[in-house]
C-alpha cells in the first residue's frame, strides 16, 4: 500500500515457512508464523524504507465495534489492537475458522462480509450507439460454453459515459456498484489489475441476492458468543488489489 509515508505490506496468512508447507496447521500456529517472519523482515530492513504489518485478526466479540466504524479508516480505537490496517479504508469483514486447515480455492466455512452499499461487480464494457445517436456502454460477465469456447453476457447499461471511461478501449474491466435497479450500475472504478470480468454464475447470483445488514451480522455474532465460546475470528477486508470468485484468502476485517 501506498497510503502511508512508508510503502507498507501486510502478510494475511502463512501458507509455507522453514521450507514445509504450513496450510495443514490451523489458523492461530499460521498466525504465530506471520509474527516470526514480520519480525525478522524489520531486522534485515536496515534502510528502513519499507513497514511490513502483520494482518491483526480479531475474535468475533469485536466485531460490533469493527463494523460501527464503518468504511473510514481512523487512527486508532481504544477497544481494539493498535493496527496500521485500522488506517485503511474497509468493504467489509473476513470470518475464518480458528480449527481448521487452510483450504485452497473455494470454502463455505469461509464467510467474507461487505457492507452493502460496497458490493461491487467486475464486468467488461463495450460501447454502444443507441437510436437516439447517444453513446452508452454496455456491461457483461464471462461464462465458457458446451463447446469450451468464451462467452459474453449482458447484464445492463452505463449511460451516461463517465468521464473516465471516455477514452477506455472495449473489454476494459470496470469494478461497478449496483445502481436503483438491477439493470443500471455506477462506476466505482477501473480494475487494471484484471483482464477479465466476473463469472456469469457469480454476476447472478449476486443479482439475485439480498444483502444482509450489519445489524443481522451483529445479531449472528451476539448468538455466536452466547452460546458457546466462538469458533472463528475475524480481520478487516481492504478492497481488493487481486481478485478470485471463489478463493476468499483466510483473513480478519477488511481494513
Amino acid at each position: 500500500l501506498d497510503c502511508f509515508p512508508r510503502k507498507t505490506f501486510f502478510v494475511f496468512d502463512c501458507l509455507s515457512f522453514g521450507g514445509r508447507n504450513r496450510c495443514k496447521d490451523k489458523l492461530p500456529r499460521r498466525l504465530e508464523l506471520v509474527n516470526q517472519f514480520c519480525e525478522d523482515m524489520q531486522w534485515h530492513n536496515e534502510t528502513n524504507s519499507i513497514l511490513i504489518e502483520p494482518q491483526i485478526y480479531y475474535d468475533i466479540n469485536q466485531v460490533p465495534t469493527l463494523l460501527k466504524l464503518g468504511t473510514k479508516p481512523i487512527e486508532e480505537h481504544p477497544k481494539l489492537q493498535k493496527s496500521a490496517s485500522l488506517r485503511v479504508p474497509s468493504d467489509g469483514i473476513i470470518f475464518i475458522s480458528q480449527s481448521l486447515p487452510y483450504k485452497m480455492g473455494y470454502s463455505p466455512l469461509v464467510y467474507k462480509w461487505k457492507f452493502p452499499e460496497m458490493v461491487t461487480i467486475d464486468f467488461a464494457i463495450q460501447r454502444r450507439t443507441g437510436e437516439d445517436q447517444e453513446e452508452f456502454l454496455e456491461l457483461f460477465s464471462i461464462s465458457t460454453a458446451d463447446d469450451g469456447s468464451t462467452e459474453y453476457n449482458s447484464h445492463g447499461i452505463m449511460s451516461p459515459i463517465p468521464e473516465e471511461l471516455q477514452e477506455s478501449p472495449d473489454f476494459t474491466i470496470i469494478e461497478c456498484l449496483r445502481g436503483e435497479d438491477n439493470n443500471r450500475f455506477d462506476l466505482l472504478r477501473i480494475r487494471e489489475d484484471r483482464n477479465t470480468p466476473n463469472g456469469t454464475w457469480v454476476v447472478e447470483k449476486q443479482l439475485k441476492s439480498s444483502p444482509v445488514s450489519a445489524d443481522e451480522i451483529i445479531r449472528m455474532c451476539s448468538k455466536s458468543k452466547s452460546g458457546r465460546r466462538s469458533n472463528y475470528r475475524s480481520r478487516e477486508q481492504r478492497p481488493e488489489t487481486t481478485s478470485r470468485d471463489h478463493n476468499p484468502a483466510p483473513s480478519s476485517s477488511n481494513r
